[in-house]
């Protein structure tokens, strides 16, 4: 049996990368039927994320980057393709924020601070995904084709940072159920990010 520790993992892990970047060629010629394009966005997210945690151990720092950046890619970059078409990301003070937020978490998990690592890494951004969740939940249901439904691309996009920030700092946890359990959420969270984008925008 295979062992995520074992050396062959990296070549398992190089190799799901292949297959994500073929499946990803194939969205060319299926970007018009909504089932097939269904079919291989949730292919790419389960080889993604079978590669991303072969890479535990890898020792190449710009590998183990790689399939990080695709995971990401592969988990809200169609709806990030979606949402940079409405809206205006020339807020540089937003972008300079989330950078400076994960900047001070790494410090924080750095010096081995596991109550504040847990608080800021872990525990804001799912409180966050929450509570922007309810306010989605509330737009639809009570603001569904009207002017206030333009507010979900912008709840959409926060959803997404905060869920990315949730997703790469659980990756830093040891291998436990805790961990685990919070990839599984972050995989239900995106595909409900995706749902939206699709079925409701």
């Amino acid at each position: 049996m295979l062992s995520i520790e074992s050396k062959k993992s990296k070549r398992v892990s190089v190799v799901l990368l292949v297959f994500c970047m073929i499946l990803l060629s194939s969205h060319l010629y299926i970007r018009h039927e909504v089932i097939g394009f269904l079919i291989i966005q949730y292919s790419c997210w389960i080889l993604s994320g079978i590669s991303l945690a072969f890479t535990r151990r890898m020792d190449s720092i710009k590998v183990k980057w790689l399939v990080i950046a695709l995971h990401f890619l592969l988990i809200c970059g169609v709806g990030l393709f979606y949402i940079i078409g409405w809206l205006s990301l020339s807020r540089l003070d937003l972008l300079l924020g989330c950078v400076l937020y994960i900047g001070l978490v790494e410090i924080l998990a750095y010096k081995q601070k596991e109550k504040a690592f847990f608080l800021f890494g872990l525990g804001l951004p799912m409180l966050i995904s929450f509570s922007l969740l309810i306010w989605i939940h509330y737009l639809l249901a009570f603001y569904l084709n009207t002017d206030r439904m333009r507010a979900i691309i912008a709840l959409l996009l926060f959803m997404m940072i905060s869920g990315l920030m949730g997703l790469y700092f659980s990756t830093k946890l040891e291998d436990n159920r805790i961990k685990w359990l919070l990839l599984g959420m972050n995989y239900l969270f995106a595909t409900y990010y995706n749902i939206v984008l699709l079925f409701f925008l």
